[in-house]
């Protein structure tokens, strides 16, 4: 329970594990999550597989109870106090899940049944690399308290991506304006 975006800053109110959702790749499982109080301020979290149907839920009840009105106090200044550092936090942790997102993205070309017969064995291989060593940077880099640094990695990727994705664009007649990550064409 709290305003602040990491976890440790917060209070653990409960936790719950989700079952029968088969491994995957990232982004293919579809989780539907859904968050309710009812009039008696007990919370309920359900979240369930799109697919199989699996899933979990859990529910809190006297979450205003949980903690002492002092406790409650400090988490509201704290709040407040570090709300610019939060922001960094929030902003870092986006860019962090966009560059992410966008190098599972620049995967997915090879499985695109349209442009598959327009990519060249040199360009597949360009491709997985530049896929892969973005991921790993990621995960590496995954703390970086600066968007700035994820927008960074971005550009560089985008600079050994972009050519290569315009040539499959361009032989398999696809036009888009030139400078356009993936992420402007969804």
């Amino acid at each position: 329970m709290g305003d602040r975006p990491d976890v440790k800053d917060n209070v653990k109110i409960g936790n719950f594990n989700l079952a029968g959702i088969p491994k995957a790749k990232a982004g293919v499982p579809q989780i539907k999550v859904t968050f309710s109080v009812d009039e008696n301020s007990i919370l309920t979290v359900s979240a369930k597989d799109e697919k199989t149907g699996g899933g979990g839920s859990l529910k809190i009840k006297n979450i205003q109870d949980s903690l002492f009105e002092e406790e409650r106090i400090r988490m509201m200044k704290d709040a407040l106090r570090f709300q610019e550092q939060d922001e960094k936090i929030r902003q870092a942790r986006d860019s962090r899940n966009a560059l992410e997102k966008y190098c599972v993205k620049i995967k997915k070309i090879l499985e695109d049944i349209q442009l598959v017969k327009f990519i060249t064995k040199e360009d597949q291989t360009a491709i997985e690399k530049i896929a892969k060593e973005g991921a790993e940077w990621v995960k590496t880099n995954s703390n970086a308290p600066d968007a700035a640094v994820f927008q960074q990695k971005r550009n560089e990727i985008n600079a050994s991506y972009l050519p290569i994705r315009n040539k499959i664009y361009e032989a398999a007649g696809i036009s888009l304006s030139v400078g356009k990550d993936d992420e402007d064409l969804d």
